[in-house]
């Protein structure tokens, strides 16, 4: 995590864009979830997965993109900054990932729930729908 994460958050996140944040849970292994919330937001969730080839990203490096995800689009993202590559070998990011459409569906019916992302990202949320479609969930 980077230090200037927590300051960057709180100041300037979205903000100019109608867009505040608010932390989701800290995982116990190192996880974070961080809500983007749009002044006026639309039915649904927006589940994000940043890139970084599985040992690179964070809220601080993957927040503006998503703040202007949650803006353009008018859903509640939920962003998981999952846990990363060499700390967290497989299945650590997907569970992660799993974790963080739990809590989005928290609120929500699966059918207004989007799971996407970019680069290692996109590869998780792949396979968090595979898993679960087997379980009858589908997105």
């Amino acid at each position: 995590q980077n230090a200037v994460a927590p300051v960057f958050l709180r100041g300037r996140l979205g903000l100019r864009r109608g867009v505040t944040t608010r932390p989701g849970p800290e995982g116990s292994d190192g996880a974070t979830y961080t809500w983007f919330e749009p002044a006026r937001p639309r039915k649904g969730v927006l589940v994000y997965l940043h890139g970084g080839a599985f040992f690179i990203g964070s809220r601080a490096c993957n927040g503006e993109m998503v703040a202007r995800v949650a803006a353009a689009t008018g859903l509640r993202t939920l962003l998981v900054a999952y846990r990363k590559l060499p700390e967290a070998p497989f299945p650590g990011a997907l569970v992660d990932a799993l974790r963080g459409v739990s809590l989005a569906l928290g609120g929500e019916n699966a059918d207004r729930l989007v799971v996407g992302g970019d680069s290692a990202g996109a590869s998780l949320a792949l396979g968090a729908l595979h898993l679960l479609a087997d379980e009858g969930v589908h997105p």
